[in-house]
């Protein structure tokens, strides 16, 4: 909560409604649910489905 706080003082904005999924490291741990946040003009509510594919694929190697 606190670190939520901080960085929606400094401008970011919360996307509590919408679920993310952080896909393991490795195959030793477990996906994660995430709370994810922007900062300036982004709407997630309708370019989500590219971010969490970039994310996936970019930094967690994920191929869809």
């Amino acid at each position: 909560r606190r670190r939520i706080a901080f960085y929606e003082r400094v401008g970011f904005k919360l996307w509590g409604e919408i679920a993310y999924i952080q896909p393991p490291y490795d195959t030793t741990r477990k996906p994660l649910d995430l709370l994810l946040m922007t900062f300036g003009d982004i709407d997630l509510s309708s370019t989500f489905k590219l971010v969490n594919t970039t994310l996936h694929r970019e930094v967690y190697g994920v191929k869809e």
